[in-house]
């Protein structure tokens, strides 16, 4: 091996050198994002149903495009929403299926469905779901202007934006339609005999524009076109106003004579307003932007092109005030510069400690290598498409110590040996690499087979969240071997002068010293087979001691820790039925009570807030709309600028605020605090439903269970999803009676429909959406006015009542959920950070089986807890094939099992040592804890294999005792192993301090550390000195 290195070392440098270029190049570079582009089997229908009522919308469009689609092959779940006016279906498939068949089986469904649906249904709208389908920046544009007058102004930056490549998607909420309205006067009407759903036929064919294609004039090609309308909108409101209408007896009458024609600026159903000084209690008219990103392009890129957008035209605007209330680079900065930062504390560390102990020239060549082996990591994941996102940088922070590792054990071992060569630098790499060399092949080979179940074991989106780990994990530890084995001795070569004697320094002497006291001391007790036996029975006793603890559930599993961020948000949700009007005035009771919680209670860490009105804010795909809700976007001061995390805020409003808020204003029916978590998705922690056909019955066994809901501990602010509305008022006509006085249905409807009184304002009558006006759709409407009641407004020269058998007001829900073709009512609750979900959710398991279902109705919980609990038994899986397959690496590598059996008995311990600490030290087993322990199994299985490796090196081909040769182990192995903890332990304990979501995971690997520093050195040997049989003896 030497002579090849000798060989091809000027080779190796200029590959050196080229990684070193290319690594920078691709770590400024890589595409940074938030988090990874997961394709997940989602697929989301949408329609459009004017005027019909969630259960309208229920049987006549939901039931048969659910029943169309459970046909589909490989489908996994169906839920549908039901609302007013519209309707949405999310498609679950299997993983088999592919994006092209689920699509085109879907658009299938659609074409067949369709043309059977009431002629209003607009045609369904297909979707698949991102996992990143939010918005990535949003900013509100604030001013005194009016509404239509601000979108005017800002019409030319919504297209500049919407030019912008890899834009998705531009929502404005708060912005205006412009309508083209039609009010009929219906006394007039009356007086001309003329009837308004004959108006609405004729005005519907009186705008035409039909393409006929090619003709040849002259022999000449000309495209042609034939309309009937100019694309300027004075010349429509003029054609409109004398356009001839007939009316019933056939005379022609002009529209300016029955109706006004005006353009209207609709305020849509969502508004928005922004707080930018939280003591003045001040708002603002805005309009709020939400941009959203095509996967695959920079993060960072994207939005310093949107924010460049934005501020060149601000510049042009004086009048108005822009204000960013959401940037997700902010969360990429976070994560890229905690990555950055932890590389150069690692680089700075590694160096001073390796600096103490080994030298200058050991040092520097540990650093060089160690930087060489993140530039190639780099290189490899750019080239094979990933970004760099959350994950990614877990993985690279994760396996930043297994990698150091190899290199302090082969930098230590040609200290040792330039030692034992007088200065041959030859020597000594030669020695090092053909003690440790086969032991770092197979070593990388166990950990390779310790991650690999990871890329294939964990299911559903949290396992194609994470896939990138392993994949970063197991490229990082190939590339680190190759370095270790190759590129590290070249450079060793050029570092350490050839035959200049090597003297170790004074804290190196003292841990040889060190180790050989521990070795010495480990060979008088060991000498008596009953001491190592006593302490294999002490590590075993507590061991059970340790499973014990688990049935007890003293053990605690939560999902993810907690990241801080400078966005809050509150959503708020009042009684269904409410206006536009009455949703102001709510949401600015709860906004000025709001504003005085942070003037009193935190003062000084609220920037600004953002509300939305009819929205419903969430960090998933799915956000909600409807009259009864608002969203707060609360905008904190800088994490340096504030003395608690975003988190802690929440936890204290959501007891504060939310119970001030409840106790003072009746309306509020439900509100939910939260900020951005480690995991996607956020809102509410504990959610589950219960499914049947009868919501009544479902309701009453809610209603049964609710109040043991309430009293779980850490359990707060419980809310179920059914709501009713103001009711339903129902016309039933008489038809028999309206044909006796020559009204068809379709004028009664018609009527009804479009009728615009003082106490009741209609959608109106669509005649015609036209797209030439502009890049916005033009919508021309049509309004009957009277001042009459509904019952005596007239038909031609018939009162309705006359024809109206009964008028009946009917409870309605507000909206209806369903899940796999039957109704379901959602159970939602917040809970307290120290509270652990897995208490939550075994708490409600027990209450499921105190009240058992009926066997109609079913339990399912939310789509999230139950993707996390699988997360969490698959990790478990994957661990144990992990470890399946380490032994049989590690079978191959000892061509013994006993070596295997030690090892892998030895994991076990460790591990079930390592969670029952973090439960006695209040400290959840959270995912990055569990895969912190999965990381720190890599170092103790590296560390424990070469101390087995130096035992049967002195074992069996010195033939020494079990006890001397573990004797002369220890006393090699005590310097790298003390070094890896050490620099690990110190390391670990800077980033727990400084990064909440790496808490419980840098705990854990704490804890193990420590565990594993006497397993290997004590456990280990005494085991062995039980299982082995002396050389007498044989």
């Amino acid at each position: 091996m030497i002579e090849f290195l000798q060989k091809n070392k000027v080779a190796i440098l200029v590959m050196t050198f080229f990684i070193w270029i290319y690594g920078v190049m691709s770590i400024l570079t890589i595409p940074k994002e938030a988090q990874p582009s997961v394709n997940i089997p989602y697929y989301y229908i949408s329609f459009t149903y004017l005027g019909a009522d969630p259960s309208s919308i229920e049987e006549q469009v939901v039931i048969p495009l659910e029943q169309r689609v459970k046909s589909v092959t490989a489908v996994k779940k169906i839920t549908s929403s039901c609302y007013y006016n519209f309707g949405t279906i999310m498609v679950e498939f299997e993983k088999s299926k592919s994006d092209i068949d689920a699509m085109n089986d879907l658009k299938a469904v659609i074409d067949q469905v369709y043309p059977n649906l009431p002629s209003d249904v607009k045609l369904p709208t297909l979707k698949k779901i991102a996992m990143g389908d939010t918005p990535v920046y949003s900013f509100s544009v604030a001013g005194t202007l009016p509404t239509q007058v601000m979108y005017d102004t800002l019409k030319p930056l919504e297209d500049q934006i919407k030019s912008i490549p890899w834009v998705s998607d531009v929502a404005i909420i708060g912005k205006p339609v412009k309508q083209v309205k039609l009010t009929f006067d219906a006394q007039k009407l009356t007086v001309l005999d003329m009837d308004f759903s004959m108006i609405v036929n004729q005005l519907r064919g009186a705008f035409v524009k039909f393409p006929a294609d090619k003709k040849d004039v002259a022999g000449k090609l000309y495209s042609f076109e034939i309309t009937n309308y100019e694309t300027n909108l004075t010349w429509l409101i003029q054609q409109l106003q004398d356009y001839d209408l007939l009316n019933v007896a056939g005379k022609t009458i002009k529209l300016r004579d029955v109706a006004t024609v005006y353009i209207w600026y609709k305020q849509q159903d969502k508004k928005s307003f922004v707080i930018t000084d939280v003591n003045s209690l001040d708002t603002q008219n805005a309009l709020s932007f939400q941009i959203k990103k095509s996967p695959g392009y920079s993060l960072n890129t994207f939005v310093d092109t949107v924010k460049k957008v934005i501020s060149d035209y601000a510049k042009t605007t004086t009048n108005l005030k822009f204000i960013e209330t959401l940037s997700q680079k902010e969360s990429i900065q976070r994560t890229y510069g905690l990555f950055m930062e932890n590389f150069r504390e690692t680089a700075l560390l590694v160096f001073c400690i390796i600096l103490l102990f080994l030298g200058f020239r050991s040092s520097f060549l540990i650093l060089v290598s160690f930087v060489i082996v993140y530039l190639a990591n780099f290189i490899y994941l750019k080239a094979i498409g990933y970004s760099f996102n959350n994950i990614v940088s877990f993985a690279l922070i994760l396996v930043l110590w297994i990698m150091i590792d190899n290199l302090i054990v082969i930098t230590q071992w040609i200290v040792v040996g330039l030692q034992k060569y007088a200065g041959n630098i030859r020597e000594a790499i030669a020695d090092s690499l053909k003690n440790y060399g086969k032991a770092l092949i197979f070593w990388t080979s166990t950990t390779i087979a310790i991650f690999v179940p990871l890329y294939f074991w964990l299911t559903w989106i949290i396992g194609e969240y994470i896939r990138a780990m392993p994949v970063t994990i197991i490229s990082n530890l190939a590339i680190s071997l190759v370095v270790t084995m190759i590129i590290l001795p070249v450079l060793a070569l050029f570092f350490f002068k050839s035959w200049q004697v090597y003297v170790s320094p004074p804290s190196l002497s003292f841990l040889e010293r060190t180790g050989h006291k521990f070795a010495n001391r480990f060979h008088r007790v060991n000498q008596r087979r009953s001491w190592s036996r006593s302490i294999v029975f002490i590590f075993l006793l507590f061991f059970v001691w340790a499973l014990s603890l688990i049935p007890l559930w003293i053990v605690k599993f939560s999902f993810m820790g907690n990241i801080d961020s400078n966005n809050i948000w509150m959503n708020l949700k009042y009684a269904p039925g409410i206006s536009l009007a009455d949703n102001q005035d709510y949401t600015s009771k709860v906004a000025n009570a709001t504003m005085k919680y942070f003037q009193t209670v935190m003062s000084g860490v609220v920037k600004d807030i953002s509300i939305d009105l009819w929205q419903w804010y969430s960090l998933q795909w799915a956000w909600g709309a409807g009259n009864n809700m608002s969203s707060f976007t609360i905008r904190l001061v800088d994490t340096t600028q504030r003395n608690k995390k975003s988190f802690q805020i929440v936890e204290q409003m959501q007891k504060e605020l939310l119970t001030v808020l409840k106790q003072k204003y009746a309306f509020l029916q439900d509100a939910s605090i939260f900020t951005v978590q480690a995991w996607w998705g956020a809102g509410k922690a504990i959610t589950f439903s219960i499914l049947g056909d009868d919501y009544q019955k479902i309701n009453d066994y809610i209603q049964k269970i609710l109040p043991d809901i309430k009293a779980i501990p850490g359990v707060f602010n419980v809310w179920i999803s059914i709501e009713y509305t103001n009711g339903k008022i129902v016309y039933v006509l008489d038809e028999n009676k309206a044909k006796s006085l020559g009204i068809t249905s379709t004028s009664s409807i018609t009527s009804l429909l479009a009728l615009k009184n003082a106490g009741y304002e209609s959608n109106g009558i669509k005649i015609k959406e036209f797209s030439d006006f502009g890049t916005d759709a033009l919508s021309l409407n049509a309004f009957l006015s009277t001042d009459m009641s509904v019952e005596q407004t007239k038909i031609g020269k018939v009162p309705l009542d006359q024809i109206i058998s009964q008028k009946k007001l009917l409870p309605e829900i507000n909206a209806i959920t369903r899940q796999d073709g039957k109704r379901n009512i959602t159970v939602q609750a917040d809970k307290t950070n120290s509270a652990a979900l897995s208490d939550i959710t075994l708490a409600i398991d027990k209450i499921i089986e105190k009240y058992p279902l009926p066997d109609d109705l079913q339990y399912t919980s939310w789509w999230d807890i139950a993707s996390q609990a699988q997360s969490m038994q698959d990790l478990w899986s994957a661990m144990l094939i992990g470890l399946l397959l380490m032994i049989l690496v590690l079978i191959v590598q000892f061509n013994n099992i006993k070596y295997a059996i030690v090892i892998v008995s030895s994991v076990f311990l460790s591990i079930w040592w390592t969670i029952v600490i973090l439960a006695l030290t209040w400290y959840d087993m959270t995912f990055p804890a569990m895969i912190g322990i999965f990381g720190v199994m890599w170092v103790w299985v590296n560390q424990a294999l070469i101390h087995l490796e130096d035992f049967k090196y002195y074992y069996q081909e010195k033939w020494l005792s079990v006890v001397d040769s573990f004797q002369q182990s220890i006393a090699e192995r005590f310097i790298p192993i003390f070094l890896t903890k050490v620099t690990t332990i110190i390391w670990l304990l800077i980033l727990a301090l400084k990064d909440e979501l790496f808490w419980s995971m840098a705990i854990a690997f704490i804890w193990w550390l420590i565990i594993s520093f006497f397993i290997t050195l004590l456990y280990i040997p005494s085991l062995m000195n039980l299982v082995s049989r002396e050389h007498y003896k044989r």
